[in-house]
């Protein structure tokens, strides 16, 4: 009896050893097929093929189309307009080369990581470069755009929201309101062609008015939202901002200098060791 039970105990065991051993195995072939140099290759090239593709079709159906059908979507069909009136294509769409590209980056960096500090920023870089591809993600989902159309002389808070993807709001109200004070147009010599223009408006958050003037290439900040100069109707009697609220605009500048500062010291420490070396 006890050398029944025995051998039903080794039995056990060794089901569950092999078990865990197919599962770590599993792990380990995944990690190789996803942290492979030729999948990072298939993804570059994929992706240029699908750029390449996309600027094709913006003749026919428009830019905002192009972003909206083939660089924001996971799965798309192409053409828009059917091969032969009936043959579309099904692709991979610019977020599932993302998502894939981001797979590929952390997969990598955990397959080749090492316990020196050549080692931590060479995490660290392939980090922070899945960091800048999701930031495109996360500011997809998180980025507000509109416009605001202020007539001389009176203040709004209203911003008439640009993004087709919210269908329950068409606009929204800012917690301060603009005002627009003056509007100058400066244009060509001997032409109505505007060369450049601004606006001198007067931001009212309660109590307080401060001043600021929007131009062109020349945006004003304020309470997380930018302002840009975008046109304006009715002679100049009116202008057009648009207004933008980015929460996560901060991130593409921190993933590039954190890869930045990664890449000096892996290549400074490759460095000083073979001079190390040499001696």
């Amino acid at each position: 009896m006890l050398r029944c039970s025995a051998s039903m105990s080794e039995n056990g065991w060794k089901e569950d050893f092999g078990r865990r051993t197919s599962v770590d195995s599993l792990k380990t072939k995944l990690i190789k097929i996803c942290s492979s140099p030729r999948f990072t290759v298939f993804l570059l090239i994929y992706g240029t093929i699908l750029v390449f593709l996309s600027t094709i079709e913006q003749s026919s159906i428009g830019i905002a189309a192009v972003q909206d059908r083939y660089i924001d979507s996971f799965i798309c069909l192409y053409p828009a307009k059917p091969l032969f009136g009936f043959i579309k294509i099904p692709l991979f769409g610019g977020a599932a080369v993302g998502l894939a590209a981001i797979v590929n980056i952390l997969a990598s960096g955990f397959r080749y990581v090492k316990t020196n500090v050549r080692g931590f920023w060479f995490c660290a870089v392939h980090l922070s470069i899945a960091l800048l591809i999701a930031s495109g993600f996360i500011q997809y989902f998180t980025r507000v755009q509109g416009n605001m159309v202020i007539a001389q002389g009176t203040a709004t808070d209203i911003v008439n929201l640009s993004d087709p993807r919210d269908t329950f709001r068409k606009t929204l109200r800012l917690p301060f309101k603009i005002k627009l004070e003056q509007f100058d147009i400066d244009l060509w010599p001997g032409s109505s062609i505007a060369k450049g223009y601004s606006s001198k408006i007067a931001i009212i958050n309660g109590p307080s008015e401060q001043h600021f003037t929007v131009k062109m290439n020349s945006p004003v900040s304020f309470g997380g939202w930018t302002f840009y100069q975008s046109s304006y109707m009715h002679d100049g009697k009116t202008t057009v901002l648009s207004a933008v609220r980015n929460p996560a605009k901060i991130l593409p500048w921190f993933s590039v200098g954190v890869a930045f500062i990664g890449m000096a010291v892996m290549f400074s420490v490759k460095f000083l060791g073979g001079k190390r070396r040499e001696k």
